[in-house]
């Protein structure tokens, strides 16, 4: 992507650095690598984003198995998958985190609502729009239940479930 000239040195350095120094507490890796892992997916990196966030899920799963920072790395793995094509593995994965957050979220959150999205996205890929809709639709009504009308990631999931609708020719349909 454009303007990445200098951030990907910088990405790379911190990764390098995490490697060498394993004896940082598990919380603190597990953090580091989080971020690492993001920027890669956002680079474009997506090898690179996955080897990240498979450590990330491997350390919160060892730390603390049945908890929304598991669900947050399945999420994040899965995103890893999504961005350059791998829909059955991204479907998967989201599927996994899916899962865990219905056995432990005591009610709807963002957690569920980037998930149920991103399952969307994959639905979406795969020339299902329809079933993409099926999902982004909660996704977005958990995003403004909890976030509001005026919030960014709420404008992001209205923008996928207009997609859908958009695909299926269902134009005057909110």
């Amino acid at each position: 992507p454009p303007g990445t000239d200098s951030v990907t040195p910088c990405v790379d350095a911190a990764a390098r650095r995490v490697d060498l120094e394993l004896a940082s507490p598990p919380e603190v890796r597990a953090e580091l690598e989080t971020v690492i892992g993001q920027s890669y997916m956002t680079l474009g990196r997506y090898d690179d984003a996955e080897r990240h966030m498979r450590n990330v899920l491997a350390l919160r799963q060892q730390l603390t198995p049945r908890s929304p920072l598991v669900v947050a790395a399945l999420n994040d793995l899965g995103g890893a998958f999504l961005g350059p094509g791998e829909n059955d593995r991204a479907d998967s994965i989201f599927k996994s985190g899916l899962a865990l957050e219905d056995r432990i979220a005591s009610g709807p959150d963002t957690r569920l609502a980037s998930l149920l999205d991103n399952r969307g996205s994959v639905e979406h890929a795969r020339g299902q729009p329809a079933e993409a809709e099926r999902l982004h639709r909660p996704g977005l009504t958990i995003r403004r239940g909890l976030l509001g009308q005026h919030k960014a990631k709420v404008d992001t999931a209205m923008h996928k479930v207009a997609g859908s609708l958009g695909e299926q020719h269902r134009w005057a349909e909110e």
